[in-house]
């Protein structure tokens, strides 16, 4: 039994196990050095999308450009070096709510302990029985996938299928301070619908809502980047958050919404426009502005709500930053 589990899986075990449960768009992360590594990359590729990872630099490397799933951390050398590796990868600030399946050399009820006490979901002892630790695998990424669409729902707005504000107030917080590291800009543009209330009391709530859908379909058309990020703020008002982009960048982005939202030729409640508009308000964050040291997360948005109310007092369909 034992010596059966340290060998590579034959073809036919390799498709039973892919055949069980496959979702290659899942990507499982295997670190470490050694022949049960290679095993596991192999017989797991079939169902995931399987990064190995000779290291945790390699996999903190993986983990800025890959949705990891779940991590198998194939422990080697003294105990006290791969508990210091364990303990790295719980405390990445990416990494740290994945889970991690622990494959110990002696398995011991203290390795065990230790391992769960990091955080680990799980510990199995090396070399780990193929079909086993394949069972509890596909058994996690289940668990993973059924969390995420979860997640999905709590943090998405019903009504137009954009992030909601929960959402909002922890992406705004990441990508502040990860602009920060990166001493890369980041601008806020803060969208407000021209004369909504007047619309919904001429055309009703119903018709009220299908344009705000068509409003954040414009949104959803524009923030293309996978960086970008959009959200409704609430009621009539949507933001979207562009990393990496200054004042410049944004208010193109700002025209652009501007420019199709009008195009929709939704018509407009207002006596002084046949269709309906947005403005925008639009705020920049500069690293490397020492004027600019003193600002926080929310002073972006507060920023970009100032200038909102800007271009309203301006006259409407218009951005100001």
């Amino acid at each position: 039994m034992i010596a059966n589990s340290t060998r590579l899986l034959q073809p036919a075990e390799s498709a039973y196990l892919g055949s069980v449960f496959t979702d290659m768009e899942q990507t499982l992360a295997v670190v470490g050095k050694c022949r049960t590594a290679e095993s596991l990359s192999v017989s797991l590729a079939q169902s995931f999308n399987v990064l190995t990872n000779s290291d945790t630099s390699s996999l903190f490397k993986a983990a800025s450009t890959q949705d990891i799933d779940l991590i198998i951390f194939s422990a080697s050398g003294v105990k006290s070096v791969w508990i210091e590796e364990l303990r790295k990868i719980r405390s990445h600030s990416i990494l740290n709510i994945i889970p991690i399946i622990v494959l110990t050399e002696k398995n011991s009820v203290n390795e065990q302990l230790v391992a769960l006490e990091l955080g680990a979901l799980d510990c199995m002892a090396k070399p780990a029985n193929p079909f086993i630790l394949h069972a509890k695998v596909v058994n996690y990424m289940k668990l993973m996938k059924s969390v995420k669409e979860l997640e999905l729902v709590s943090s998405t707005d019903g009504l137009t299928g954009l992030s909601n504000k929960m959402q909002l107030d922890t992406m705004l917080t990441s990508e502040w301070y990860r602009m920060k590291r990166s001493q890369n800009p980041l601008s806020a543009l803060m969208i407000d619908v021209d004369y909504f209330k007047p619309y919904n009391d001429k055309y009703g709530h119903l018709q009220g809502d299908e344009a705000l859908k068509a409003v954040a379909d414009v949104i959803k058309k524009v923030a293309t980047r996978n960086s970008d990020f959009a959200a409704r703020f609430g009621g009539e008002e949507f933001v979207i958050l562009l990393p990496s982009t200054d004042a410049k960048g944004a208010e193109k982005v700002a025209k652009d919404v501007i420019k199709e939202v009008l195009a929709l030729q939704i018509p407009s409640a207002n006596h002084n426009s046949r269709h309906l508009t947005v403005s925008v308000g639009i705020s920049s964050f500069e690293p490397l502005s020492e004027e600019q040291q003193d600002m926080s997360p929310n002073s972006l948005l507060e920023q970009a709500d100032t200038n909102l109310y800007a271009a309203k007092q301006a006259g409407r369909n218009r951005f100001y930053a």
